[in-house]
């Protein structure tokens, strides 16, 4: 080691010589990064283009699934009308035959209950078919009983009783 003093000479020397090394370094890091740098680009490019190669094709895909879902939707549309005619064309025929059986039901109901009046109008007149017969004697017996004037007086006529109101003040 030196004692002699060290001058500002020396340290620029000194420092030139680092400042030279420093640089170089410098240079080469710098030198190196942009070489890692360049690649690590080129690899996200690559990358970055793959994957937009992918996702085109994804979305394509997906495209055709979703005109293929819109066709079959359509497809379920129209089915669901023809569905709605067929279940409409249904409901009317089976209103038509219900209808038709409420009819001939009801239709059938009124035979029977015509049936069973008569029947029971017949029983009634058989059990009264003597009482016109009977009528008329009973008839004739009455008029010959009141045709006979030795039972039957007339009254003398009794005087017309006639009410008067009261007058409203």
């Amino acid at each position: 080691m030196n004692d002699a003093p060290v001058t500002k000479r020396d340290l620029d020397e000194a420092m030139g010589g680092l400042r030279e090394e420093f640089r170089g370094e410098m240079s080469a890091m710098k030198t190196e990064l942009r070489g890692e740098m360049s690649a690590m680009k080129t690899e996200l490019r690559d990358e970055m283009s793959t994957m937009k190669t992918e996702l085109r094709g994804e979305m394509t895909e997906l495209r055709g699934e979703m005109s293929a879902m819109k066709t079959e939707m359509s497809a379920m549309k129209t089915e669901m009308s023809e569905m709605k005619t067929e279940m409409k064309t249904e409901m009317s025929a089976m209103k038509t035959e219900l209808l038709l059986e409420i009819g001939q039901a009801a239709s059938r109901v009124a035979n029977v209950m015509m049936e069973h009046i008569q029947t029971l109008i017949s029983v009634v007149d058989e059990k009264y078919q003597d009482l016109p017969p009977l009528h008329a004697k009973l008839r004739v017996d009455f008029d010959d009983h009141m045709a006979d004037r030795r039972l039957h007086t007339r009254l003398p006529a009794a005087p017309s009783k006639r009410v008067r109101r009261p007058r409203s003040r």
